[in-house]
């Protein structure tokens, strides 16, 4: 129920999305981690034969259908035609026989402007009907003329980068080499990753992984673990090529994966257990050791914003609490601990990973 609640979460929100941070540059020697099933409709193998048919009715100017098929022999079509019809419409047909694909590109002329699917030209504007007809030839009609969202990607696109990030990591990554857990859940999600030389540098120099991220969304945990370097996710896709999630440097502006997403209810139903009551005397013991101990009550992952902790000089393993209650709520008590760090205070906040599983993000505002 969860994961199908973040899947409409995709494909009713994505326009919606906060600029998330996380962008990946590809350099042309950047490495690629894995593959992806995120393919466009054609393959550079695949032979393509495009046609362009304009047509008019018989009330159009003398000679207009023989001035637009003139402009018109330098689009990048294979062949050019005209015909003269009552009615005209712009369509686009694809379809394959003999490992060919036949794409047929129907426009008509109406007030002295080629109407196609994808656009309005006048004669002047051949280097844009160039521009439509190559998408048509790398990415296909539903690509094409689909409406992009968030990454320049389609929705459906956004929907399956989505599923295939959500698949949980796999194994144990507390203590374990830092790049070879990264390559481990890049391999497992079927997606194609690149890394450009900042983040190639960043990733072999960085020693273990410091927290526990096993049953996690891989696009949570992934996002998590690199923000601590200044790196961010960037899904992508470069005209007619899959699509491709880029490890780089954050560029102002630019959208990234997130580390999780919001609520769209209140806590307490997401997640109840946050909010059952316990008894609990603590007096001058840390703060790691603590949130160790409400994690194993809470059962769900506790993930640390490492960037911004370290950012704000608290050191939690150093903080002792205390606190006396006897029938406290735990995610009430949780945040009364956190903010006893100094100099910033902390504080603990239930989101979602790709998959839809709930975890407290701990950070510093």
């Amino acid at each position: 129920m969860m994961l199908s609640r973040q899947l409409s979460f995709f494909k009713c929100h994505a326009a919606l999305w906060v600029s998330f941070g996380l962008a990946w540059a590809m350099l042309p020697n950047a490495d690629l981690y894995g593959q992806s099933s995120l393919r466009s409709s054609q393959t550079s193998a695949q032979k393509t034969y495009l046609t362009l048919e304009i047509s008019s009715n018989s009330g159009a100017s003398l000679g207009s259908q023989q001035r637009w098929v003139n402009a018109l022999q330098n689009v990048g079509a294979d062949r050019v035609s005209s015909r003269t019809m009552p009615q005209g419409a712009a369509t686009v047909d694809e379809t394959e026989r003999g490992g060919t694909r036949y794409i047929k590109v129907r426009g008509f002329l109406e007030n002295g402007k080629l109407e196609l699917l994808g656009g309005s030209y006048r004669t002047s504007d051949a280097a844009k009907i160039r521009d439509l007809l190559q998408k048509f030839r790398d990415d296909g009609k539903e690509t094409t003329l689909s409406k992009k969202l968030d990454f320049g990607l389609t929705g459906s696109q956004l929907v399956e980068l989505a599923e295939k990030l959500a698949k949980p990591v796999a194994e144990s990554t507390k203590g374990k080499p830092f790049s070879a857990v990264v390559s481990a859940i890049v391999g497992q999600t079927g997606v194609s990753f690149a890394r450009d030389s900042a983040a190639r540098a960043a990733l072999a120099g960085h020693g273990e992984v410091t927290q526990e991220f096993k049953g996690m969304s891989s696009g949570t945990a992934l996002a998590a673990m690199v923000k601590p370097l200044g790196l961010v996710l960037e899904p992508g896709r470069e005209q007619g090529k899959q699509v491709q999630v880029h490890i780089k440097q954050p560029e102002v502006g630019k959208k990234f994966w997130p580390v999780g997403r919001e609520l769209e209810t209140a806590p307490v139903m997401v997640e109840p257990g946050m909010f059952q009551k316990m008894p609990i005397k603590i007096k001058n013991y840390p703060l790691d050791k603590v949130m160790v101990a409400f994690q194993q009550k809470a059962k769900i992952p506790f993930v640390y914003d490492e960037q911004v902790i370290a950012a704000k000089g608290i050191e939690v393993s150093k903080t002792l609490v205390s606190i006396s209650n006897k029938n406290g709520i735990l995610m009430v008590m949780i945040n009364k601990l956190l903010r006893e760090t100094q100099p910033k205070r902390l504080s603990g906040e239930l989101r979602l990973d790709d998959a839809g599983k709930t975890f407290l993000w701990i950070t510093a505002k």
